[in-house]
């Protein structure tokens, strides 16, 4: 498997985090004991979403 699929199943790995903490956050009832968990799903997916599209677009110019 090369550099590319790997960082494009981890692009996808973090968007889905990222949708669930976002959905939770924004459409469930919550509770005071597990609003952390939606926030640190959508912060932590963003974070993933951001670095592997940078790794991504690094590797995409290398093989340019």
């Amino acid at each position: 498997m090369n550099t590319k699929k790997k960082i494009s199943i981890a692009l996808i790995g973090s968007f889905i985090i990222f949708s669930y903490g976002v959905y939770r956050l924004g459409f469930e009832e919550r509770t005071d004991e597990f609003t952390a968990l939606p926030l640190i799903f959508a912060v932590t997916g963003l974070v993933g979403l951001i670095a592997n599209l940078a790794k991504l677009k690094d590797s995409m110019d290398e093989n340019e």
